[in-house]
């Protein structure tokens, strides 16, 4: 693409221009950015002269954006915006042997954390920086390096497969003792309460769907933000919860305070994926990684 350079005006006019439009005022954007309001002005009137066109209306002391104005604003702060992430991307640019992935805390907790000390002595030259979050990450603004979502393909990415996941049905080892309320066959999941998470509200009915139980009404439902939160009340008895496996295999808890009392799954809930940008994907401590963690998910 080429670049009409006498048609873009200086990083300084635009600076000038936005902080104007912002705050509707050449006197308030002086203010701000330590300059005079007939710098502020002549800047504008630059980018005015440029364009051919004027981008305010003057009314009294105070400016307005017009629609051409509007139009250009919302390109120039976007433009500024953007150069300012980069610009701080690589002023605080990592070590290159730094290697910083974001992870759900569920998978965290089940799969990195349990396994962290072997990838230490595997690969010491590799500082890990782990980032936790259930929000998806925009690698176009974010220096995070490498990503483990769940789902999220996406062609201008490079995705990774890591394993197939399903549901499956888990509780404490307390209520298959309780002989007063058995959970022996799924029909039995009508006397106890199903914990579900807020943002995934459908596991539940679409687990029962699969297993030809739609029509099945619990005790009640009990309702968690986070998967960690879900699996404590699992924990502590207070209701039948769905794990993925198998990712929940990891978990510290599971097979002990956590168990699962049927054999039936669901279908296949979603594809866990190591995300990167494709023009990472062949560094040399991504691809340690990815091997490495595909091993560990693998040995669950």
């Amino acid at each position: 693409m080429k670049i009409y350079q006498n048609l873009i005006p200086s990083t300084s006019a635009l600076i000038a221009f936005e902080r104007a439009a912002a705050l509707g005022s050449f006197q308030a954007a002086s203010e701000e950015l330590n300059r005079t309001p007939s710098a502020i002005s002549h800047a504008v009137l630059d980018i005015e002269s440029k364009l051919g066109t004027k981008l305010f209306d003057r009314e009294g002391r105070g400016i307005k954006l017009n629609a051409f104005g509007e139009r250009y604003y919302h390109v120039v702060y976007e433009t500024l915006d953007s150069l300012n992430n980069v610009s701080k991307q690589i002023a605080n640019k990592e070590p290159d042997n730094a290697l910083k992935i974001s992870v759900s805390p569920f998978f965290a907790s089940a799969v990195l954390i349990p396994n962290l000390s072997n990838f230490e002595d595997n690969f010491p030259e590799i500082e890990l920086k782990i980032i936790t979050t259930n929000s998806y990450i925009n690698f176009e603004n974010s220096d995070i390096d490498l990503t483990v979502r769940a789902g999220g393909n996406n062609n201008d990415l490079s995705t990774i497969k890591l394993v197939d996941a399903y549901a499956i049905v888990i509780c404490s080892p307390n209520l298959i003792a309780d002989k007063t309320k058995s959970l022996n066959k799924i029909k039995d999941l009508q006397h106890h309460s199903l914990i579900s998470i807020s943002n995934i509200k459908q596991a539940w009915p679409s687990w029962l769907k699969d297993v030809g139980a739609g029509t099945l009404k619990p005790k009640r439902y009990i309702e968690f933000d986070t998967t960690l939160g879900a699996l404590d009340a699992v924990k502590n008895g207070l209701g039948v919860g769905l794990g993925i496996y198998p990712i929940i295999k990891g978990h510290s808890d599971y097979g002990d305070k956590i168990i699962s009392p049927f054999k039936q799954h669901g279908q296949q809930a979603m594809t866990y994926n190591i995300v990167c940008r494709k023009e990472d994907a062949n560094l040399e401590k991504i691809k340690k990684f990815s091997k490495w963690l595909s091993e560990k998910i693998d040995s669950l």
